[in-house]
């Protein structure tokens, strides 16, 4: 197989999952495309192969942006690989590969595809180091068992302050970690862009408009694990269009932050509304914006960025090409992936992450045509020495 053939198959297979998982039409049959694409490639063979389109998987559900059915289509998803996955993984290698998304995590654990053990529980712990808000907490009913009487404290000790439910309700604490969302009111409020409801809170609590939402170890939007974001981050973030606008009209600040959500949000209106009021990008480039809108394969975005905002700015250069096959290749979106390597750090980022058959495809007909080349000369060599001796 040639490295083009290759990357056609896997932008084949990726276009069948990206249907499925946005468009609301056909579901069904982007399913079954999907599978029959699956079968066709034979990735239930190869550890390596499963390995890269789980990877794809992983990316999309950390970065996408969540719409009302996205989770289940996702679990759909899991659930067909569920058998080749357990053939082909042990339990860590499972946990290891997914350790990053704590619902997928929750998920495989619920249907008995990881079981977790002292090993586990271990890791568990050593991921939380420096995280306040969390792995220990949100699997602490799972890592119980296996944890010190120390650790055990440390941790109720700390729901207890948090006034968590884990100890009022058990059954609170699980069905919030299935939601995978911050538990608070105005959370709530502001993901359903519940406007009167959260100008009435406001108004009750004399809270400002310019606060941050509160940490919960029940989040698991990775980038809203990364610091507490503001209310209209929050805001932009789900696209709560009607939220963003009252407290726009109320005087907050419109910072250059909310790109980064609004690219999250996938959501046209708060591009649109980001582009009408002159909000500058990161760092007065939209460049930053693109490469977002790539790690979170909200492809259309992208398109809308390359070819309605970045038209008017320099779009090459050193810097701007690493950055972006950087984010192309540790994403795994393949409906931005070069069909050839015409680039070194494309190569490099190939090699970074982990894309070894992509890149013996690249290579070996390289070292093929210097193995002829070098048996070319030796043979031309021969024929020199024989004619003068």
């Amino acid at each position: 197989m040639e490295y083009q053939e290759y990357i056609n198959q896997k932008k084949e297979i990726y276009k069948f999952l990206y249907q499925f998982i946005t468009e609301e039409n056909d579901e069904e049959e982007n399913y079954q495309l999907f599978i029959e694409n699956f079968y066709k490639q034979k990735i239930e063979e190869s550890k390596e192969e499963l390995g890269i389109l789980l990877r794809v998987f992983l990316n999309i559900f950390n970065h996408h942006h969540r719409s009302p059915n996205f989770s289940t289509k996702m679990f759909k998803i899991l659930a067909f690989l569920t058998k080749t996955i357990k053939q082909i993984f042990t339990n860590i290698e499972i946990f290891r590969l997914f350790q990053s998304n704590r619902m997928i995590i929750l998920h495989l654990i619920d249907q008995n595809i990881i079981t977790v053990d002292e090993q586990i529980s271990k890791e568990i712990v050593e991921l939380s180091q420096g995280h306040e808000w969390s792995y220990k907490y949100f699997f602490y009913p799972e890592i119980k068992p296996f944890i010190s009487s120390e650790e055990n404290t440390n941790i109720e000790s700390f729901f207890q302050l948090q006034n968590c439910h884990i100890f009022d309700n058990i059954d609170i604490f699980y069905e919030n970690r299935h939601k995978g969302e911050n538990d608070s009111m105005i959370s709530s409020l502001i993901r359903n862009d519940s406007a009167s409801e959260f100008v009435t809170l406001i108004s009750q609590t004399n809270l400002s408009k310019s606060s941050l939402i509160c940490d919960s170890i029940f989040e698991s939007n990775s980038i809203l694990n990364e610091r507490p974001p503001t209310l209209i981050e929050y805001a932009t973030f789900y696209g709560s269009i009607q939220i963003i606008k009252y407290l726009w009209l109320n005087k907050v600040e419109l910072t250059s932050s909310l790109w980064i959500y609004g690219i999250h949000s996938n959501n046209a209106d708060v591009i649109h509304f980001l582009e009408e009021n002159h909000v500058p990008p990161p760092n007065d480039s939209y460049q930053e914006c693109l490469n977002q809108s790539i790690e979170c394969h909200h492809n259309e975005i992208s398109e809308y960025i390359r070819n309605q905002i970045l038209i008017t700015e320099k779009s090459y250069g050193i810097e701007i090409e690493k950055n972006k096959f950087k984010k192309i290749t540790s994403s795994f979106n393949f409906s931005e992936m070069p069909s050839e390597i015409n680039n070194q750090f494309l190569f490099f980022y190939l090699c970074f992450y982990g894309y070894s058959y992509l890149v013996d495809l690249y290579i070996k007909p390289k070292i093929n045509k210097a193995k002829e080349q070098i048996i070319q000369k030796y043979e031309f060599h021969n024929k020199i020495r024989n004619i003068i001796e």
